[in-house]
């Protein structure tokens, strides 16, 4: 055809063109799509079903789970107390005598102990005529020695050693169920603190032993 017509022949020559310059544009449609990766990314996903199945086995995990961290909880509190029992289900502490030339530090063991049963709570601290055992004794040593020398060889930390003898026995039938002498000695620097820190320190270890001695019946 002539005169600005397209014949038969050219037409098969541009339509061709076009089809190149569409598998192109899917071309570079394609590599931009796999260059942006959170384009595929924003896929909605495949539904998630839950069956029948899987929720009756969650509902039974949830109670067993919960048991589960029940008896861990418990079985952790009572190992920290210990394993052995106590010797008494009720006790009485006498106030201990005084056999040293230190005023105070009976009266402070005996308060101490008192207060660290009360706290501990395994046998109830009661009056002499309604105790089933009787805690009794006596502050029976008191020394404070040189621990430690500084370079001018003068004392730089004292050590004070506390001995207190007890007897715990039942009210009723006055039977022993033990006797035991603690001894426990506390430091202090010379410098910095005072002979009654080291009291302190030796008291507290004291008493720590006098309750797991009277608590426990494997000590």
């Amino acid at each position: 055809m002539t005169g600005g017509g397209i014949s038969n022949g050219d037409v098969g020559r541009v339509a061709k063109p076009r089809r190149l310059h569409r598998r192109g544009t899917a071309r570079c449609a394609l590599s931009r799509f796999h260059a942006h990766p959170s384009l595929r990314r924003g896929a909605i996903p495949a539904p998630v079903i839950f069956s029948h199945s899987n929720v009756n086995w969650a509902q039974r995990a949830v109670p067993l789970l919960c048991l589960c961290l029940f008896v861990f909880t418990t079985s952790c509190i009572y190992s920290f107390k210990g394993t052995g029992g106590a010797l008494v289900e009720s006790i009485a502490v006498e106030q201990l005598e005084n056999k040293t030339n230190q005023a105070g530090i009976a009266d402070r063991v005996t308060e101490l102990v008192v207060d660290a049963l009360v706290a501990d709570g395994r046998i109830d601290v009661v009056s002499p005529s309604s105790a089933e055992s009787i805690l009794s004794g006596a502050l029976t040593g008191y020394r404070r020695t040189p621990k430690a020398f500084d370079e001018s060889d003068q004392v730089s930390e004292y050590a004070v050693t506390l001995t207190v003898q007890l007897t715990l026995s039942k009210r009723e039938s006055e039977q022993e169920i033990w006797q035991e002498t603690f001894s426990q000695e506390g430091t202090y620097n010379v410098a910095t603190e005072t002979e009654e820190d080291g009291q302190s320190r030796a008291t507290d270890l004291i008493v720590t032993d006098i309750l797991n001695k009277t608590t426990r019946s494997d000590w």
